[in-house]
This record gives structure tokens, C-alpha cells and sequence, in this order.
């Protein structure tokens, strides 16, 4: 299963808007191993729903991840650092982080 991860969207935006937010695809199983990694339980390390998280503490956690976990593999790193750019930008502007 393929899930969208971005900030969250408002009834008030509109597509040009988010046409310039950082967002990633990713599989529902990459997805609950980047949880994990940045301090979610997910059982079975599997996401095959929508869901939102609190932008302020998983932005601080992958900050974290990207500082200290130096056993991550090349392609979880990657994709963490585009969950640094969504969480980034979505405490910029006051948002949650969505999959979907």
C-alpha cells in the first residue's frame, strides 16, 4: 500500500499552494519503520490507514535520528530527511503531519 505523507490540509487550501509543499510517497511498511524510528509504537511496523501526527515533537525526533542513529540504512535516512522537510515545514505553519 502506497500512503502520502505531507502536512495536513485545510478546507481554505487551495491545490496551488500545495503544489509547492514538501510531501513523499512511501509504503505503509517504510512508514511504520520511520515511526518507530522517531519513537511511535506501530505494531508490526506496518501503517495501512490515515493518520496524523503532532509536527513540534517528530520534528525534534528526526533532528534527533538524523544526529545519532548512524546505523540507519541509506534509503530510511533518505526518507527521513523528507520527513524532516514535512514536519519542518508544517510547524512553520502551525500544522499537524497527515498520511493518507
Amino acid at each position: 500500500m502506497s500512503l502520502e505523507v505531507r502536512p495536513e490540509y485545510l478546507d481554505t487550501d487551495t491545490a496551488e499552494f500545495f503544489a509547492t509543499v514538501p510531501q513523499f510517497n512511501t509504503t505503509g511498511a517504510t512508514w511504520g519503520e520511520l515511526l518507530g524510528l522517531v519513537g511511535y509504537v506501530v505494531e508490526d511496523y506496518v501503517i495501512d490507514s490515515a493518520g496524523e501526527l503532532n509536527a513540534a515533537p517528530t520534528l525534534r525526533a528526526v533532528e534527533e535520528q538524523l544526529a545519532t542513529n548512524h546505523e540507519m540504512s541509506p534509503f530510511l535516512r533518505g526518507r527521513m530527511w523528507e520527513l524532516l522537510a514535512v514536519a519542518a515545514w508544517a510547524v512553520e505553519h502551525g500544522r499537524q503531519i497527515e498520511w493518507c
